[in-house]
């Protein structure tokens, strides 16, 4: 029966363990790719395949802290957080770089006119539509702080 388990629990990390690996290969790769602005369309089904295989990931993570004693739990529970963070700051890199894209002088944002000038006022409230309420940064900013995101996050990734 111990053996069961034992057995049980080594295949819980081999699986887990391969997951990680692989949603942190997409991790860097989308990265790598958001840092250099390109292929919009590629990066959004990377996260997404990061996404569905963190999804499975995680199920195997609920089974696999079921098997470990207290010492144990705590040190695995600490590295999924930091492993997880890893992932959310991932979305949220390719979030900011989809929202950018989106509302380029190319592809004006919705509530720009078809010259991509912003929207009159709306009310009289001398607040204008979202471009001018949150104007976009100078570009040269936004790719210097992208770049130290991502070599900040780099170090959330968890060995397996």
């Amino acid at each position: 029966m111990k053996g069961e388990a034992t057995k049980k629990f080594e295949e819980l990390t081999k699986k887990l363990d391969r997951m990680k690996r692989r949603v942190n290969d997409l991790i860097t790769e989308v990265q790598h790719r958001c840092a250099e602005n390109v292929e919009i369309e590629k990066i959004e089904a990377m996260v997404a395949e990061m996404d569905r295989i963190y999804s499975l990931a995680e199920d195997l993570q609920w089974s696999y802290e079921e098997l470990l004693n207290e010492d144990d739990l705590a040190t695995k529970v600490h590295e999924w957080n930091a492993f997880h963070y890893a992932v959310v700051d991932t979305r949220a890199t390719f979030q900011q770089l989809d929202n950018r894209a989106l509302c380029m002088p190319d592809n004006p944002c919705p509530d720009a006119d078809p010259a991509g000038q912003p929207a009159p006022p709306v009310n009289g409230d001398g607040l204008g539509g979202a471009n001018e309420a949150f104007p976009l940064p100078d570009a040269s900013l936004c790719y210097s702080y992208e770049s130290q995101r991502i070599k900040e996050s780099s170090m959330w990734q968890i060995s397996s």
